[in-house]
């Protein structure tokens, strides 16, 4: 399988980064219910150690600024 290289939710781009801590690091965990579609892509194509993090930048370009 393809490493995952970002998701978009709710118009906002969040990127993989290693994390000791990965639940409680994620930007995602107010949102995240692991039957939902963004806890399923964590525990899918994440590794233990990775949790989502917003990106400003990417986020900027997808939104054409």
């Amino acid at each position: 399988m393809e490493k995952l290289n970002g998701i978009i939710y709710n118009g906002k781009v969040y990127v993989p980064e290693e994390t000791k801590k990965p639940c409680e690091n994620c930007d995602l965990k107010t949102d995240c219910q692991h039957g939902m579609l963004v806890g399923r892509a964590c525990s899918v194509f994440l590794n233990e150690d990775e949790s989502f993090r917003y990106s400003q930048s990417l986020t900027d370009k997808l939104n054409g600024k």
